[in-house]
């Protein structure tokens, strides 16, 4: 996918396509995590830790309480690497 990919823009090598698409990818992420941000800026949707189980159904039914201390600093960093991406 990734070589018909340089092909279809005018032959760019794969480390060339990867510096001109990956930030296009990494905004369109970003976007998607925004939308779990709300206006008094708590985030939605990150599941509490797990304990280890068997059970995959275990897994399925985490709770996502709202502001949960898990999604904070990885919303953070997020945010700072796009900050960081090239306009």
């Amino acid at each position: 996918m990734l070589q018909w990919l340089c092909t279809r823009l005018g032959g760019l090598s794969i480390k060339d396509t990867l510096n001109c698409v990956m930030p296009l990818i990494a905004q369109r992420g970003w976007e998607g995590v925004m939308s779990k941000i709300q206006a008094d800026g708590k985030i939605e949707g990150v599941c509490s830790g797990t304990a280890v189980s068997d059970d995959l159904v275990y897994y399925y039914h985490r709770p996502a309480p709202l502001n949960n201390v898990h999604g904070i600093g990885t919303v953070l960093l997020a945010g700072a690497e796009v900050l960081r991406l090239p306009k």
